[in-house]
């Protein structure tokens, strides 16, 4: 069995344990309604998703081609860090400045510092994008759902 097929065996391994944990430390909280959900509902089902994952991991690679897919270092060596940087920072931003700022305020930077990830940045269709989507976010998720979120800073409330 080639190094790299191994790898994907032993990560698919790893993804079912990890995945088996949570469902199975979620059943410890209260499930809820398919109409009202717990606590222990999206852990569950995120641990089922993960362990499945997992399961296709490690089959399809132990039943794959074997050299024919690229390693892990062709994999990074290919890998955008600027795109990848710019999604990923943007979600940790968001987190910290939602409650601070508001949802509709942290929706609008959340796409913008996004978008600077793009090498095709347009301004005025992102910025409208971004104002678009905190406005269906404050629907939704305020009064649609009816979250505790804080609409707009604390300075304007």
């Amino acid at each position: 069995m080639p190094r790299a097929q191994r790898r994907d065996v032993v990560a698919g391994v790893f993804l079912i344990i990890v995945g088996a944990a949570f469902a199975i430390a979620a059943r410890h909280y209260p499930f809820g309604t398919m109409a009202r959900f717990g606590s222990g509902f999206f852990p569950f089902w995120l641990g089922i998703v993960l362990a499945s994952l997992g399961v296709l991991l490690a089959v399809s690679s132990l039943f794959g081609a074997g050299d024919s897919e690229p390693g892990i270092g062709a994999v990074l060596a290919t890998t955008d860090l600027r795109s990848l940087s710019a999604v990923v920072g943007s979600v940790v931003l968001f987190g910290l400045v939602l409650m601070r700022l508001g949802l509709l305020l942290s929706v609008v930077i959340l796409v913008l510092v996004s978008s600077l990830g793009s090498r095709e940045l347009r301004w005025r269709s992102t910025l409208a994008a971004a104002l678009l989507l905190a406005a269906g976010c404050g629907a939704v998720f305020v009064y649609g759902l009816g979250l505790t979120v804080p609409v707009l800073p604390a300075a304007f409330e």
